[in-house]
């Protein structure tokens, strides 16, 4: 596994963080989450720089963006109970098969 790969897994687990942060922070009244949410994004971006030195930036972003939004819901319909829409999951799964041919073209 490259240098870049592993910028962009920690990138998209920040993002992640950040989502699950940003939520917990009820619209930044818990200023302590809501800070956390802004370190862990700036953070994100950071490592999304790094994972570009040796990816392609637009396989990187198309990956951190599905992939953090692909988690996100996960954590969101697993630990704080949303009920996602046929269209959202329409949704999700046309982003998985974009991350399957973005892979595939590699």
């Amino acid at each position: 596994m490259n240098d870049g790969v592993v910028f962009l897994l920690l990138a998209v687990l920040l993002d992640m963080a950040s989502n699950v942060l940003l939520k917990k922070s009820a619209g930044f009244r818990n200023k302590i989450y809501g800070i956390s949410a802004i370190l862990c994004i700036v953070t994100a971006f950071f490592m999304l720089g790094q994972a570009i030195r040796t990816m392609d930036l637009s396989i990187a972003y198309a990956l951190w963006g599905a992939a953090g939004m692909l988690l996100t819901s996960f954590i969101d319909t697993t630990f704080f109970h949303v009920k996602l829409k046929g269209s959202a999951l329409v949704g999700i799964l046309c982003m998985i098969t974009g991350i399957v041919l973005i892979q595939s073209l590699d």
